[in-house]
């Protein structure tokens, strides 16, 4: 009767069907990253070797994330909150001079967003060295429309950080300084203050620093990393000294450690309990790197002198027990004479 009807409802149907899929793709998009930081923080809980396996799943999802939030429309969108999460998955997936082109288009919308300003600034910063200069205006912005406080300690943070890389380290410790006041549980200003310290040569204050943030700076390690190596460069470019105490050289031995430097972390520690025979902590510190060298045997030695120092330790003397018997049993493989192992299947 209302053959019109049917052609309106075919030209609706059409013109619906895009936004209908984008709504879809945008909603698998938000499962796909939910899914990836469950993973992520599933990561955290078990060993290395499965960690890694878990983290590179968790980045393919993310990576399947950004695609849908393409798909639903994200890069052309003027919804602001959208851009926010667009440039989060770019973030997630480690484009960052992608994620700081999103934001740009996002603070262009909306101008007096601190918070949109902040993660611009931070995009730009992770960019590259030729981010910098915006990345520095963009905090400052940031910082000028107000932020609630752990973005504002995070913006100070960021701050430091370019003034850092730029050699300033006097404004670079103000603006640390400044993050830790605005938020004292910030662990990256603090581990930042603390490699300031390192460069110094107050290598035991800086230890103890790092120390004391505790759980807190576990999710930081290879900031941590890099920020020591920086200052481990530098105390040596500059050529500083310490006091020849078995403190310092306990905590410098925890600092090369901490930045990835083993093997002087030994001499260090080796140094350390010359000076204080009696230390079994740093004797145990000094086996646990050992081990982590692969030296068996000189981690049993250092077992051995930590358990003469302080003989009430039912862990470290099973721990030594342990590694002795793999030390005992490597030798026995090499002994000479000894007939090799069957193979599988094959009679003696």
């Amino acid at each position: 009767m209302f053959p019109w009807k049917g052609r309106l409802i075919a030209v609706l149907s059409l013109l619906l069907a895009p936004s209908m899929a984008g709504a879809g793709s945008l909603e698998a998009a938000r499962a796909k990253m939910e899914e990836a930081a469950q993973e992520l923080a599933r990561a955290d809980t078990v060993e290395p070797g499965r960690a890694a396996q878990i983290r590179a799943a968790a980045q393919s999802l993310i990576g399947e994330a950004v695609a849908l939030y393409e798909a639903a429309g994200a890069p052309a969108a003027t919804d602001v909150g959208l851009l926010s999460e667009y440039a989060q998955a770019q973030q997630a997936a480690f484009d960052y001079d992608l994620a700081a082109e999103t934001l740009q288009r996002a603070v262009e919308l909306a101008p007096e967003d601190g918070a949109l300003w902040h993660a611009l600034g931070a995009s730009l910063l992770k960019a590259g060295p030729y981010g910098r200069e915006d990345a520095f205006a963009a905090l400052r912005r940031a910082l000028e429309l107000g932020l609630e406080p752990t973005r504002a300690a995070d913006a100070e943070y960021q701050l430091g950080r370019i003034y850092y890389l730029q050699h300033l380290y006097g404004f670079a410790r103000d603006a640390y300084v400044r993050s830790v006041e605005v938020n004292p549980g910030h662990a990256p200003a603090g581990i930042a203050l603390a490699g300031l310290k390192l460069r110094d040569g107050a290598v035991a204050e800086a230890e103890a620093d790092i120390a004391a943030l505790g759980k807190a700076a576990m999710a930081y390690d290879a900031d941590t990393r890099v920020l020591l190596r920086e200052a481990l460069a530098d105390f040596e470019l500059l050529q500083r000294t310490f006091a020849d105490t078995a403190q310092n050289h306990g905590a410098y031995a925890r600092l090369l450690y901490r930045a990835g430097r083993f093997a002087e972390a030994v001499l260090a520690a080796r140094r350390a309990t010359k000076l204080a025979p009696e230390d079994s902590d740093t004797l145990n510190f000094l086996a646990a790197v050992q081990l982590q060298l692969g030296n068996l045997p000189q981690a049993v030695e250092a077992y051995r002198k930590s358990l003469q120092a302080n003989p009430e330790q039912p862990r470290v003397r099973e721990q030594m027990e342990r590694v002795q018997a793999q030390v005992e049993a490597a030798a026995a493989q090499q002994a000479p004479g000894q007939s090799p192992a069957p193979a599988a299947g094959q009679e003696n």
